[in-house]
């Protein structure tokens, strides 16, 4: 387990441990200092007033580890978001690596044409990779709520909308509007992903 995954996990066994031994010393309490619980006087049909210099006296050992306690749970949750950040900042990074990689891979199969091997190879090589990328980035959409679905599917239509499977197509050169649109789009979404992190993780 990663060093910062085994920090994490331990603080929060030790708050959850710490508030199971609160919940152990109430109930103790309660147990040992059940008359001080208010009761209904049978004669006067009055609650009799609690004793409440007793139950003060009875608690205030507890409160300097209900302190202790609300203090490590604290800082668990800060070290929990602060890791889970790291965690998926290196996910978006990751992912624009591959986003750039596919735009370079993009522009070597628009250079072929379309009944070579090398662009049947190059082709099939796109298909996976943009499937891959569309799972990892509706991941992301569905347990982080950083949506970049919409960037993904123009980066898919921008390379695959046109004659993309056709045996017929003449390679593309620079000046071609589809490099233009699978550019325009690989951008889009790479700035998608940087903005929807800085939102969450403000």
């Amino acid at each position: 387990m990663p060093p910062a995954l085994l920090s994490r996990s331990w603080l929060t066994w030790v708050g959850n441990l710490g508030l199971l031994m609160c919940g152990v010393a109430a109930i103790i309490a309660a147990t040992k200092y059940g008359d001080l619980i208010p009761v209904i006087n049978p004669g006067t049909g009055n609650h009799a007033g609690p004793d409440w210099t007793a139950i003060g006296a009875a608690l205030a050992p507890g409160v300097p580890w209900a302190l202790v306690i609300l203090g490590w749970k604290v800082v668990s949750r800060q070290q929990d978001a602060r890791e889970r950040r790291k965690e998926v900042r290196g996910e978006i990074e990751r992912l624009i690596k591959d986003v750039s990689e596919i735009e370079l891979r993009t522009y070597n199969y628009l250079a072929t044409s379309g009944d070579s091997t090398k662009s049947r190879r190059l082709g099939l090589r796109l298909k996976s990779d943009l499937a891959r990328l569309g799972e990892e980035i509706t991941r992301l959409a569905r347990f982080e709520n950083l949506d970049a679905l919409e960037a993904m599917t123009e980066l898919r239509q921008a390379i695959t909308f046109r004659e993309f499977d056709s045996s017929s197509r003449q390679p593309c050169d620079s000046s071609s509007e589809w490099i233009a649109d699978v550019r325009d789009a690989s951008h889009a979404l790479i700035g998608r992903l940087e903005v929807t992190f800085r939102e969450k993780h403000r």
